[in-house]
């Protein structure tokens, strides 16, 4: 026996004789292959045939690679639809039409459409996890009566399955070798090739599923771009791998390639966790609302296919089965359709989850919008608009609760000056430091307003007149010893102001036309006054 350093280099060059050696001498060929593994029962020996497994996965597939990779006309169509049995008795019956069998080189038979219905229950069975059942059904049919390597193959699958899940692993590596190369005769290498997918899928990789990512890169990589089928077989075992060997970015990509092309190969519960998986992604990811949309719409109408195939498999078993044995797989088929249950509730979830933060990203949209238009864009204070929307509103609650409401119009002195004298671009830098100013002698309960040009509109709560003159006449005198312009320029203003006490006595919709009309009046009493004045009006 080789060494454990030199099994793998001793499997591939046994693999490779095993493909190119008679078909008389392949079972003593496969015998040297198994017997560089220990027999069953010695230490570690579930590891060891796993490892060994690998390897000759490894080795077929490597030479595999190399071959044409041709489709079988007959063949590859059956291959594409092994993931959607039980056919429907339309699809059963155009696989069988007349010289089918002979293309393969196989006898014709009328029995062969009905031995395909028994073969596709053992398959079933053995893939729902009923491996024993479906044992007893495959040790009922007789195996010199299967000719058609299409159904060669399902029985092939179902003996591997139950083999694999008896941990049976000398028998479970010998039929794979034994069906791959049979196949590979009659059909080439392209389907041989498909059923080295269907190995990688059945094998159970331990802690080693970094090996099953890389063989399927492997093919993946060495498949030319015509190859649609092989290449989504390879692409959706890769996007089934666990997240830490495949990232989301990488699992879109291939996501997006399946969906585009829109393979046969995948079943309706495959191409839903497609676009459920795409929406997430969308949703997540990108912050795409219409596309994860798009891809929940899509998956929708996929759980909804999902539910008929459940449906079309009951009732295949129905037919197949006895009553007991039917029970037996519908109470393994219940479990799928409670996961078929959670899924359509987490979609669900998942679909409310993205409306929802979508609205709030279109809430957070609509008030930053609203903000803006609220909002003076040189200087950053409130606008006109605000006046408009926002005053009355509370000029009618400071009524209501007895608060006494103070307007001022702040305007600055020889402005056209400053703009004739430094520029518009200066006269805009002034604008802003008052804006800065002023603010910053009120309280934040105040309001302060670009009203115009340059005048400004406050809006002082809670004070009375002689307040209101106090404060103002505060900041007449800041913006006096303030030096603008700085360090380009340095300029001095002086502001005029006028103020009014609202009357609340007025109508409520009059209360602030008529106190800002009367503040307008007596800014211009101020104005007429040599300015740099506050003036109240009586």
């Amino acid at each position: 026996m080789a060494g454990n350093g030199d099994k793998p280099k001793r499997c591939r060059q046994l693999v490779q004789e095993l493909m190119l050696c008679p078909a008389g001498q392949r079972q003593q060929s496969i015998e040297s292959i198994l017997d560089l593994v220990g027999e069953p029962g010695t230490k570690n020996n579930w590891k060891e045939w796993r490892d060994h497994c690998q390897h000759c996965l490894e080795a077929v597939t490597e030479l595999l690679l190399t071959q044409d990779l041709q489709p079988d006309p007959v063949l590859s169509p059956f291959l594409a639809i092994l993931e959607h049995l039980p056919l429907q008795e339309e699809e059963a019956a155009g696989l069988f039409t007349p010289g089918s069998f002979s293309a393969l080189g196989s006898p014709e038979s009328e029995a062969e459409p009905s031995l395909l219905r028994r073969l596709e229950l053992c398959h079933l069975l053995a893939a729902l996890g009923d491996t024993e059942l479906a044992a007893q059904q495959l040790e009922s049919l007789e195996p010199k009566a299967i000719h058609d390597p299409r159904l060669s193959i399902l029985r092939g699958l179902a003996w591997a399955r139950i083999l694999h899940a008896r941990k049976e692993h000398r028998q479970f590596c010998a039929l794979w070798l034994n069906l791959i190369c049979d196949i590979r005769a009659k059909a080439g290498a392209h389907s041989a090739l498909c059923l080295v997918l269907q190995w990688i899928e059945i094998l159970h990789w331990g802690r080693n599923t970094a090996a099953k990512r890389d063989l399927l890169l492997n093919i993946l990589q060495a498949l030319p771009p015509e190859e649609e089928l092989l290449q989504s077989l390879a692409m959706y075992r890769l996007f089934t791998l666990e997240d830490g060997l495949v990232d989301p970015n990488q699992k879109m990509y291939y996501a997006l390639r399946l969906i585009e092309h829109s393979p046969t190969a995948l079943n309706a519960q495959q191409t839903q966790h497609i676009h459920f998986f795409a929406g997430n992604y969308s949703s997540a990811m990108l912050g795409n609302f219409q596309e994860s949309i798009r891809y929940y719409q899509q998956s929708n109408y996929w759980l909804h296919r999902n539910w008929m195939y459940l449906h079309n498999l009951s009732q295949f078993l129905l037919r197949q089965l006895d009553p007991a044995g039917y029970c037996r797989a519908m109470r393994i088929l219940g479990r799928r359709v409670m996961e078929l249950g959670n899924q359509v509730s987490l979609q669900g979830n998942a679909f409310v989850e993205t409306l929802n933060s979508e609205y709030e990203k279109i809430t957070q949209l609509y008030r930053k919008v609203e903000e803006l238009s609220l909002t003076d864009n040189l200087t950053g204070l409130r606008n006109r608009r605000y006046m408009s929307n926002n005053l009355h509103q509370m000029f009618r609650l400071a009524a209501r609760h007895g608060i006494p409401v103070s307007l001022a119009i702040v305007d600055v002195d020889f402005f056209k000056q400053v703009n004739d004298e430094h520029g518009h671009l200066a006269g805009d830098g002034v604008l802003r430091e008052l804006a800065e100013l002023i603010p910053g002698s009120f309280r934040a309960s105040d309001i302060v307003i670009r009203y115009a040009g340059d005048e400004f509109l406050i809006v002082i709560f809670d004070s009375d007149p002689p307040e209101a003159i106090r404060l103002m006449e505060k900041l007449r005198a800041r913006i006096a010893a303030h030096v603008f312009g700085r360090p380009q320029r340095e300029i001095r203003l002086t502001v005029s102001i006028g103020i009014s006490h609202a009357a609340h006595d007025t109508k409520e919709g009059e209360q602030m036309e008529a106190g800002i009309a009367r503040a307008d009046a007596a800014l211009y009493k101020a104005k007429r006054s040599n300015r740099d004045k506050v003036v109240f009006s009586e």
